[in-house]
């Protein structure tokens, strides 16, 4: 199990003029990108598995009262970033054709913070998420 400190970020859609004029989403998720791999990298994740198995926590809310985020802890998210992009950009990430990926299991809840959890294999995913 790998734990990356950095919030999740969906991959954005891609238009043709992002090679000459990037859009502020598209220069964001670079910086992201970097700063994801160096994470994995010092975590011990160095390169894309051919089995993507991992569990987002999306960071709530500073606006909610701190019984709302109690009775929301490690629950389901289930809103906005899709669980595909937020895939797709640890996928695309690390810059290599990523067709030889031939398994994914992604699961998001909400936390108190945004985390990243990667998992070597389904079983250790499994696992975890029963505890």
């Amino acid at each position: 199990m790998y734990v990356i400190d950095i919030d999740p970020k969906p991959s954005p859609r891609m238009v043709r003029s992002d090679k000459w004029a990037k859009r502020k989403v598209v220069t964001d998720y670079f910086t992201w990108r970097d700063a994801f791999i160096l994470l994995c990298k010092k975590a011990g994740y160095m390169t894309l598995k051919d089995e993507l198995c991992v569990i987002f926590l999306i960071g709530m809310p500073a606006s909610w009262s701190k019984k709302k985020k109690e009775a929301m802890n490690n629950r389901p998210h289930q809103q906005r970033p899709d669980w595909d992009n937020l895939a797709k950009s640890i996928q695309d990430a690390w810059g290599v054709d990523d067709g030889y990926v031939y398994a994914g299991h992604c699961e998001k809840y909400w936390g108190y913070s945004g985390k990243i959890i990667l998992f070597d294999a389904m079983d250790e995913m499994l696992n975890f998420v029963k505890k």
